[in-house]
């Protein structure tokens, strides 16, 4: 998705033996509930790990763009 505003992602990990669950931003790790103000491309990637070792994964890319336009006339001069 496309937002002009920062995010705060909303994560929900479910498993009756889970084990662990990496969560990463751009490929560092995230603090859940920490904004994410910067603007471009970002991934979001989680990943759950259960006690039999059975793992699943989604992952989410998204841009921010909070810039206006800058608009610049060339011709004629002032």
């Amino acid at each position: 998705g496309l937002y002009r505003t920062p995010v705060t992602p909303t994560i929900s990990v479910q498993d009756i033996t889970l084990v662990s669950q990496e969560i990463t931003l751009d490929g560092q790790p995230y603090s859940v509930g920490t904004p994410i103000t910067s603007d471009g491309p970002h991934e979001l990637l989680v990943t759950a790990r259960d006690a039999l070792a059975q793992t699943s994964s989604r992952r989410v890319r998204f841009t921010i763009d909070q810039t206006a336009p800058i608009v610049v006339i060339l011709q004629p001069q002032d």
